[in-house]
């Protein structure tokens, strides 16, 4: 985990390194928390990139370039940004990304998907396994790597002409919370009605807490018993795993990227029991 957590790192760097030219010698904002405990590490003598056998094909309709990099154990896991033209639509392409899955230290890449005619939608990895989410069909499927073989654990019932999409996966100590939004039928599509669903696996069920247009989330991270998401324009939450309640964090301190950067959320993390925010660019802690 180390190892990633320094590549993520040298990643931060040379996005931000514009506030200096060396990070472990000059200030760097809102990075150099970040970057100084990364500098203070020793580092072993096979640090440094290494080839890991992968090659993304690219197309000018269809993308190709690569969203994510993530890992289950011993296993790396990339999704790209493939698209797909819509039938009956020409020069329309909708959201198809692909992912591959290879042992570290191999050049193989496999190529998998969930036996679904859904697309992917989104991609979560822990040491438990890899969790594929669904766009449209609001399903969650497990991968195991180990044994190569998919199951299904959540299928968002919907009435006639309803859709779901999973926007956010996280995982707790021993159960996924999921996120969810989407129209439950037509009706509810053609006013314009977004019900948000936060998922809370029980066992071999789930606690659905439902809400008109309420909490998107991108990412989760859990950090000593307590379940943080980041959620859009509404900042980073804390989410009670008992209702679904959830409670807005602070907004972000300056220097802001953009005028709408006090709350805005990406994608948050946790380092050595801390929290750590992502907002246009910038890291908070």
């Amino acid at each position: 985990m180390k190892f990633y957590l320094s590549l993520f790192f040298a990643f931060a760097v040379i996005a931000c390194s514009t506030h200096s030219e060396d990070p472990c010698k000059g200030p760097m904002i809102p990075l150099e928390l970040l970057v100084s405990e990364a500098c203070e590490e020793e580092l072993s003598e096979d640090f440094g990139w290494q080839p890991a056998g992968f090659s993304p094909v690219i197309d000018n309709e269809r993308g190709g370039s690569l969203r994510k990099v993530t890992h289950s154990k011993d296993w790396l896991i990339i999704r790209d940004n493939w698209m797909s033209p819509v039938k009956g639509k020409p020069n329309y392409r909708t959201f198809s990304p692909r992912v591959f899955i290879s042992k570290i230290g191999s050049s193989v890449w496999d190529t998998i998907a969930p036996p679904t005619d859904a697309y992917v939608k989104n991609v979560f990895a822990d040491s438990s396994g890899l969790y594929v989410g669904t766009y449209r069909s609001g399903e969650i499927w497990k991968y195991s790597p180990e044994e190569k073989n998919w199951k299904r654990l959540l299928k968002k019932e919907v009435g006639a002409g309803g859709w779901f999409d999973v926007m956010g996966i996280g995982r707790t100590s021993n159960r996924l919370v999921v996120n969810l939004a989407g129209y439950k039928d037509s009706i509810e599509e053609a006013a314009k009605r977004i019900t948000t669903v936060i998922a809370i696996q029980k066992d071999s069920n789930w606690n659905q807490y439902e809400e008109e247009d309420g909490l998107q989330f991108l990412s989760a991270v859990e950090i000593s018993g307590t379940f943080f998401v980041s959620a859009y324009d509404l900042g980073v939450c804390k989410l009670d795993l008992n209702s679904g309640n959830y409670q807005q964090l602070a907004k972000f301190p300056p220097p802001y990227r953009q005028t709408d950067s006090t709350r805005y959320a990406y994608k948050i993390f946790t380092h050595k029991e801390k929290l750590y925010a992502i907002s246009h660019n910038v890291i908070y802690q």
